[in-house]
């Protein structure tokens, strides 16, 4: 999400970009000992937001796990503003039953230190359950090509969340999406 966020800061927007605490692709440290950990890393860097950049009412934006985290911080958080929602599905495991999604979740797995990749990933369909009715703006960005959280997935979640939210999709796939998103998200952003 770096070069997403960089895109917003050059468009005047402030932008905080982390690594969740146990994503060893990042510079991160710690243990992600559950699907509840993403939230709570989400919910401190919201607070550390509000206090050193002076913003009570910050638009969260998150891709993947990280989308989920952010719909339900918005759905308990009170001072959010919106939620972008980058390559998200309602039942984030269904997309590692089949061969391909079997592979990547392997591919994966060495890069999580903490829960076992397989079981972190039931969690997250936990997560996705609790999602419901937003109200504040949410942006849904789908990914044509996005075998892992589909178009359609992530239409179904964009219609739990209700009247407040809405869908785009871009070209490619699950993790090129946020860099084609950037131009759809900055868009969605200044019409806020």
């Amino acid at each position: 999400m770096d070069l997403p966020a960089s895109y917003l800061a050059g468009k005047g927007h402030r932008a905080l970009s982390y690594d969740f605490r146990g994503h060893t692709l990042g510079d991160s440290d710690g243990e992600l000992c559950s699907a509840e950990c993403v939230v709570d890393d989400l919910r401190a860097a919201v607070e550390y937001v509000r206090k050193a950049m002076q913003d009570e009412a910050p638009l969260v934006v998150g891709h993947s796990m990280g989308g989920l985290a952010a719909l339900v911080l918005a759905g308990s958080e009170e001072r959010i503003r919106g939620v972008v929602a980058i390559t998200v599905s309602d039942t984030p495991s269904a997309a590692f039953s089949s061969p391909i999604g079997a592979a990547m979740l392997a591919q994966r797995a060495g890069h999580i230190r903490g829960t076992p990749a397989h079981s972190f990933v039931l969690e997250l369909d936990l997560l996705a359950s609790r999602i419901g009715a937003l109200e504040v703006p949410s942006l849904f960005v789908a990914a044509r090509g996005d075998v892992l959280a589909t178009p359609i997935a992530a239409r179904r979640l964009a219609e739990r969340c209700g009247a407040y939210a809405s869908v785009v999709e871009v070209d490619g796939s699950h993790l090129e999406a946020p860099d084609k998103a950037r131009g759809a998200v900055g868009r969605w952003i200044a019409e806020l």
